[in-house]
């Protein structure tokens, strides 16, 4: 091959490199919005897919039936509680102007102790006493502060809303996924074993273990958390109980310990019950708000032949670095770490060995 056919076979392959990359990329930035979404599904349909496996064999074998069934269940779970707390909010946002317009909300004067507050006292008790004398007038004083403060509202306002938009269509795609879960698992398999070789398969079943793995320890443990407080709440009479409920979950879901919510609401319930009362109450509620450290270890790792500190530490790891979905992407990837790192080490003891 002379120098001149060796540059224009070099520049050919070159200009199809360069167009097989464009593509990869335009296809990757027109995917870019909707791969939370799709990870989403794929974590939910992994998660739930052996209790529609189980539902399925009840129904006489319609996986399809299943997966309505679910998809409807997961949509509900969502939208329910979604509808109930923006009413909830809606309501008192509402009560609140009402009560501010007609001048009925009043605040008690500042205590005396406050003037003896080194640098900040003085400021902080005129202006606990320009709000206690005349509300109306103070926020119009405070005017900029207060609409940053409801342009940041209405920011997360915004966040959540678009949030639970991206949960609802994860849970349609996941019921989508369960209806041809098999080919899926096909797929999977064949992708993992394309880019991992004769291991694909082992990490594949591996990485859907753990996906399991930490919607039991993580979702499993806030969603008991939530139950036994809810429990705890209605059978106390607590106001708001399911509200309480749910936020104690969001709190447990983002790895957040619950203990100082429940510390909260057992203050609170020191206030409005018995002396009797409100020590079962905040000996119910430390059992509560400590149980994750029971819990947790229970069902992070279970099914999984991987150390529950490498799940652990990549599922809080990868929550930090990536927001929620951290707690899956960061397990699954901390645990295949873990299997490469095995094999090369007993790959290098095996050649010393022989």
């Amino acid at each position: 091959m002379d120098k001149k056919e060796f540059m224009s076979r070099a520049m050919e392959a070159a200009l199809r490199i360069s167009l097989v990359a464009v593509i990869i990329m335009s296809c990757l930035m027109i995917i870019k919005p909707f791969v939370p979404i799709v990870l989403w599904a794929i974590i939910i349909a992994v998660s739930v897919r052996p209790s529609q496996e189980r539902l399925a064999r009840v129904l006489g074998g319609r996986f399809g039936l299943s997966a309505v069934l679910f998809t409807f269940a997961g949509l509900a779970l969502i939208i329910v509680p979604t509808v109930l707390f923006a009413d909830s909010v809606l309501n008192g946002a509402s009560s609140l102007i009402s009560t501010v317009e007609n001048n009925a909300l009043q605040l008690p004067p500042p205590p005396a102790w406050f003037d003896n507050i080194p640098f900040l006292g003085s400021s902080i008790t005129s202006t606990w006493n320009m709000l206690s004398t005349d509300l109306i007038k103070a926020l119009q004083q405070f005017g900029p502060q207060v609409k940053d403060v409801a342009s940041w509202l209405v920011s997360v306002s915004a966040g959540l809303g678009f949030a639970v938009f991206q949960f609802v269509a994860s849970v349609i795609i996941a019921g989508l996924f369960l209806r041809s879960s098999e080919s899926g698992a096909a797929l999977t398999k064949q992708l993992f074993t394309k880019f991992s070789g004769k291991h694909g398969e082992e990490y594949a079943i591996m990485a859907i273990a753990t996906i399991r793995s930490v919607a039991m320890g993580v979702v499993g443990v806030a969603v008991i958390q939530a139950f036994l407080a809810g429990i705890g709440m209605l059978v106390a009479g607590f106001p708001h109980a399911g509200l309480w409920a749910l936020i104690i979950m969001v709190v447990a879901i983002m790895q957040i310990p619950v203990l100082p919510v429940t510390l909260l609401l057992v203050a609170y319930g020191f206030k409005i019950f018995s002396t009797t009362g409100a020590i079962v109450f905040l000996i119910w509620f430390l059992i509560v708000g400590l149980s994750d450290n029971v819990l947790r270890p229970i069902f992070f790792g279970r099914g999984v032949d991987i150390p529950m500190l490498v799940i652990l530490l990549g599922a809080i790891g990868g929550m930090l670095l990536m927001g929620l979905i951290g707690l899956f992407l960061g397990a699954i990837i901390m645990s295949l770490g873990y299997k490469l790192f095995q094999a090369w080490l007993y790959e290098e003891e095996e050649m010393h060995g022989s």
